[in-house]
């Protein structure tokens, strides 16, 4: 969604969908994604959803299925680095 939005224009995932050549598009979607800071805008992202989910899970009451989803929402967000 990210590469559409910053990529408006020319979008090798704009051409995919409208069924023009797959692996030529996909290969340069691929490109454009490594060459530019979308990967890591994804993980800011992910991070602000995954703090507000936090701060939700943190309303109800203490226990080790809250914990556990907590636990999972970090990780989800830190397995990578």
């Amino acid at each position: 969604m990210l590469l559409l939005e910053r990529y408006p224009e020319d979008n090798p995932v704009k051409r995919l969908f409208q069924n023009e050549d797959r692996e030529k598009n996909i290969k340069s979607a691929i490109e454009l994604v490594r060459n530019s800071p979308i990967v890591e805008q994804c993980y800011d992202v992910a991070s602000s959803y995954c703090s507000e989910a936090c701060r939700n899970l943190n309303q109800l009451p203490d226990n080790a299925s809250r914990r556990a989803l907590v636990e999972l929402a970090e990780y989800i967000i830190t397995r990578r680095r």
